[in-house]
């Protein structure tokens, strides 16, 4: 085969490849989970902490009546002047319907859970 062949034909497979390349769908960055933080005591298995939710990202705003603690695994949806906006799962043990924005939270009150061991 001559080598004026073989260009054209190389040139249409790089570039169809490259266009099949590009059209492949991105996968999705997994959310952020996260779970409300607890303490252990000595003797017992876990202390669970009551943390408030409030309405907006703001250290003088007012708690809402939400209080949540663990375990309850939630999606971070947003952040915010070191809030964190939370967002409920289809979790067994959640009191919540899947999808309910609870509010914010402050990122210090939460830990990251690994994906893992998140359940929706």
């Amino acid at each position: 085969m001559a080598l004026k062949q073989l260009i054209p034909a190389s040139i249409g497979l790089v570039s169809g490849l490259a266009v099949a390349l590009l059209s492949v769908p991105q996968a999705k960055a997994a959310p952020e989970c996260v779970t409300p933080n607890s303490q252990s005591v000595p003797g017992k298995r876990l202390e669970r902490v009551w943390i408030s939710v409030f309405e907006r990202p703001d250290i003088h705003a007012s708690p809402i009546w939400i209080k949540i603690a663990s375990p309850l695994s939630l999606i971070v949806t947003g952040r915010e002047a070191g809030f964190l906006q939370l967002t409920t799962t289809d979790s067994a043990k959640s009191p919540f319907k899947q999808g309910i924005v609870l509010g914010w939270v402050r990122a210090s009150d939460v830990q990251s859970q690994p994906y893992r061991n998140f359940t929706f």
